[in-house]
């Protein structure tokens, strides 16, 4: 009976090894390193309250509106008159411009921009009631990008700062329109000479 209950309650011997003794870790000398540490250390701290996350969170949203606004991918601000046009582009202030010139309706937006140059954007929105419906599929609804100097406010009216469809189409008009005079005043040319 003694073997009996000697091999039942008989401790078994784990075949894992012995742990060695634990070496102590050497202190490093550099205190900023022992300060890194500590931050980084995973020990569990207190939870947030639920207004230091609705606070943080507020921080956060807001910092991240601030910086769409001030580069200029959110909202733009309106402008009624010309010289609010030029004052946006001499400070590259993002704004929206509505400008009916010649019973056509252009719109102008300014991205903001931290170059010497504003972009704008330049799209022909609607044409003149009665224009000549090959001018309307040209340039209607077209759109040009334009990288005017911030101390040249004027460039705005010249082409030569801009790229795009809308600019490639006013210069097809232009083209159209000075070889059709050419060809109207050639027969008065050749009876001069």
């Amino acid at each position: 009976m003694k073997k009996l209950t000697y091999i039942f309650f008989k401790k078994k011997e784990s075949k894992q090894p012995k742990k060695e003794a634990k070496k102590p870790k050497k202190k490093s000398k550099n205190k900023l390193f022992i300060k890194i540490k500590k931050i980084f250390s995973h020990k569990k701290s207190k939870p947030m309250s639920r207004r230091k996350k609705a606070f943080y969170t507020s921080l956060v949203v807001l910092v991240i509106v601030s910086l769409l606004v001030y580069t200029g991918i959110f909202p733009f601000y309106k402008c009624d008159t010309d010289q609010c046009l030029e004052d946006a582009l001499a400070k590259c202030r993002p704004i929206s411009y509505e400008k009916l010139q010649n019973s056509n309706l252009y719109i102008y937006k300014i991205y903001r921009s931290f170059s010497k140059e504003c972009r704008v954007k330049v799209t022909l929105e609607r044409m003149a009631i009665g224009s000549d419906l090959d001018l309307i599929n040209l340039l209607e609804g077209k759109t040009m990008m334009c990288q005017i100097p911030r101390n040249e406010p004027e460039a705005i009216k010249k082409l030569n700062y801009c790229t795009g469809p809308l600019k490639e189409g006013l210069q097809q008009v232009l083209i159209q329109r000075v070889y059709g005079l050419l060809i109207k005043d050639i027969p008065e040319i050749l009876e001069k000479m």
